[in-house]
């Protein structure tokens, strides 16, 4: 479960006032949108069991940065049939969706991270679903 901000609209980017008050909650999966011609995708579904989304994929995702505890990722958002505008999201961790207590920002950098870099892109989308990122049971 995830806090996204939507730094674009209409491919052009946001002012820094918008993106901060209207930030998206969502479970955030990224991987191999499965597709005739390979590529990842990044999803905001409602939650783990409902998969309706919140906000309009991304398309040709990529994480582009890994900092303070977040994610950046970066792609194409369609506009029309064969038209994409560029769209960037700012992805958070929602901290009342964690299962143990928050860590240092050094300490939740360094797990995203290491998620972030076993995320097998041809099997399931879903990063989150990942045994080794639910914490302590």
């Amino acid at each position: 479960m995830c806090d996204v901000y939507i730094l674009y609209e209409s491919g052009q980017p946001l002012p820094e006032e918008v993106v901060r008050a209207r930030p998206v909650r969502g479970w955030l999966c990224y991987g191999d949108a499965g597709r005739n011609y390979p590529h990842e995708e990044a999803h905001l579904y409602r939650s783990r069991s409902d998969a309706a989304e919140v906000a309009p994929f991304v398309d040709y995702a990529r994480v582009k940065k890994i900092k303070r505890g977040g994610l950046r990722i970066e792609g194409l958002q369609q506009h029309g049939y064969n038209d994409h505008w560029k769209q960037v999201w700012w992805c958070l961790p929602a901290q009342e969706h964690l299962s143990h207590k928050p860590e240092r920002n050094d300490e939740r950098y360094e797990a995203i991270r290491t998620a972030v870099a076993k995320v097998d892109a041809t099997g399931p989308a879903c990063a989150l679903d990942k045994p080794w990122l639910k914490g302590p049971t």
